[in-house]
Protein backbone atom coordinates (compact mmCIF):
# COMPACT_ATOMS: atom_id res chain seq x y z
CA UNK A 1 0.00 0.00 0.00
CA UNK A 2 2.81 2.42 0.37
CA UNK A 3 4.28 1.78 -2.65
CA UNK A 4 0.48 2.30 -4.45
CA UNK A 5 0.25 5.87 -2.59
CA UNK A 6 4.29 6.78 -2.45
CA UNK A 7 4.29 7.31 0.99
CA UNK A 8 7.12 6.76 3.14
CA UNK A 9 6.66 5.02 6.50
CA UNK A 10 7.41 6.83 9.64
CA UNK A 11 5.60 5.54 12.51
CA UNK A 12 2.66 2.99 13.90
CA UNK A 13 0.11 4.25 15.30
CA UNK A 14 -2.83 1.75 17.24
CA UNK A 15 -5.99 2.60 18.92
CA UNK A 16 -5.62 -0.17 21.95
CA UNK A 17 -2.68 -2.34 22.92
CA UNK A 18 -3.04 -4.84 24.86
CA UNK A 19 -0.66 -5.57 28.05
CA UNK A 20 -0.89 -9.74 28.34
CA UNK A 21 1.18 -10.31 24.99
CA UNK A 22 3.63 -13.21 25.08
CA UNK A 23 5.63 -11.31 22.71
CA UNK A 24 5.40 -8.45 20.24
CA UNK A 25 6.47 -7.89 16.59
CA UNK A 26 6.89 -4.38 16.86
CA UNK A 27 8.33 -2.73 19.74
CA UNK A 28 7.95 1.01 18.46
CA UNK A 29 5.01 1.85 18.74
CA UNK A 30 2.25 4.45 19.37
CA UNK A 31 -0.80 3.71 21.18
CA UNK A 32 -3.72 5.85 22.34
CA UNK A 33 -5.24 3.46 25.15
CA UNK A 34 -4.05 0.28 26.87
CA UNK A 35 -7.07 -2.53 27.28
CA UNK A 36 -6.18 -3.25 30.88
CA UNK A 37 -9.29 -6.00 32.02
CA UNK A 38 -11.73 -7.64 29.83
CA UNK A 39 -15.35 -8.94 32.70
CA UNK A 40 -17.07 -11.25 30.49
CA UNK A 41 -19.37 -11.85 33.35
CA UNK A 42 -20.47 -7.88 33.89
CA UNK A 43 -19.91 -7.04 30.13
CA UNK A 44 -16.77 -4.81 31.32
CA UNK A 45 -14.31 -3.39 29.39
CA UNK A 46 -11.15 -1.54 30.87
CA UNK A 47 -9.21 0.46 29.26
CA UNK A 48 -6.51 3.03 30.50
CA UNK A 49 -4.42 5.57 28.47
CA UNK A 50 -1.90 4.99 25.77
CA UNK A 51 1.86 5.03 25.88
CA UNK A 52 1.36 8.29 23.37
CA UNK A 53 1.38 10.43 27.06
CA UNK A 54 4.72 9.33 28.13
CA UNK A 55 6.04 9.82 24.36
CA UNK A 56 4.39 13.21 23.87
CA UNK A 57 6.06 14.16 27.26
CA UNK A 58 2.33 15.44 28.38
Amino acid sequence: MLEEFEADLVGIGVLVESTEVNERLVDDYVSLTKLTDVNVREKRIDVSEGNIVKKLNV
